[in-house]
């Protein structure tokens, strides 16, 4: 019997939330290794390679939170066959660059106490292990059950009630807020080091600027919360779930300026060359703009293009 379209997505969002759970302390952390004393004893091979785990971190967390921002801006949350699509792909996509960041990062973690030769096989078991647990298992146990395509093309799609909305928006808001408390956690803590006070003053209140973004964006996710409880005395109304969708997609800009910003800091800090970090970080930028924001905007183009429907292209009313 096939799964409920609904369930599907709802379980989904719980799925992409399970890795971001994880992704977010990995993300943390890269903003903060630089600005440890340990990091500086590093050979210049190593540090280079945490920060190419840095950008491998970052296009995980753009695809999954992607899945959020789909939802709301092309799916306008109502729960459809495309949304369900995006979701399973995007999840799917996400885990190949997280499993080569985590044998990057426990790698250098058995470089450091083991050696180069122990910290390279650390990586490379490590990240095959991750690829056969997430993708081999997966893709042989789907290759060897017969194909239920047609079972899934004859659900049909029906208006979202309301209730089933807002529990799905509150539950993308806390698909991206785990990356902001994390993140913001080890930004506070680099203002402590020596490392921090000698970077050069720029860089400082880039980083300060960065924090403030991150501390933007985690407020904005915590506004549905505290509205909803305190103006809505928990009530589901329309009017909540717009706010809602409104306040999760604004929450994501400063989310994504800020980590483009300490992105930028960390790695001017490692290479020595402003711009090329520069030119990096603003390439990270643009992934995030163009998943989180000109992918959904062009999909829901592309369905009105189609007469799909406007009621389930925009925004909730």
């Amino acid at each position: 019997m096939a799964t409920e379209l609904k369930e599907k997505i709802e379980v989904g969002l719980v799925e992409s939330r399970m890795v971001v759970l994880v992704v977010q302390v990995l993300l943390g952390f890269a903003c903060r290794a630089p600005f440890e004393p340990g990091f500086e004893k590093l050979p210049p091979l190593a540090q280079t390679m945490k920060m190419v785990s840095f950008a491998l971190l970052i296009v995980t967390l753009a695809l999954l939170l992607a899945i959020p921002a789909y939802h709301r801006i092309a799916a306008g949350g109502e729960n459809t066959r495309d949304c369900e699509a995006i979701l399973r792909r995007f999840t799917a996509a996400a885990l190949c660059p997280f499993a080569t960041a985590l044998g990057i990062d426990v790698g250098l973690a058995s470089f450091v106490a083991l050696g180069a030769s122990a910290g390279v096989i650390t990586a490379v078991a490590v990240t095959g292990i991750a690829v056969t647990c997430w993708y081999a298992v997966a893709y042989i146990r789907r290759a060897s059950t017969p194909s239920k395509s047609g079972e899934d093309m004859e659900q049909k799609t029906e208006a979202t009630p309301i209730k089933d909305k807002i529990k799905q928006v509150l539950t993308e808001c806390r698909i991206v807020l785990p990356g902001t408390q994390a993140f913001l956690g080890f930004q506070l803590s680099a203002f402590l080091t020596d490392a921090f006070a000698k970077l050069p003053r720029p860089e400082q209140l880039l980083h300060l600027g960065a924090l403030g973004l991150v501390a933007l964006s985690g407020i904005i996710l915590m506004t549905p919360a505290a509205y909803h409880r305190i103006a809505e005395k928990g009530n589901m109304t329309p009017q909540f779930l717009r706010l809602a969708s409104i306040l999760l997609l604004c929450a994501m800009v400063p989310f994504a300026l800020g980590i483009c910003v300490d992105f930028y800091v960390v790695l001017s800090k490692v290479i020595h060359a402003p711009g090329v970090a520069f030119g990096i970080a603003t390439a990270a930028f643009l992934t995030f703009a163009g998943l989180w924001f000109a992918f959904p905007m062009w999909s829901r183009h592309n369905e009105a293009g189609r007469g799909s429907g406007s009621q389930t292209l925009a925004l909730p009313n």
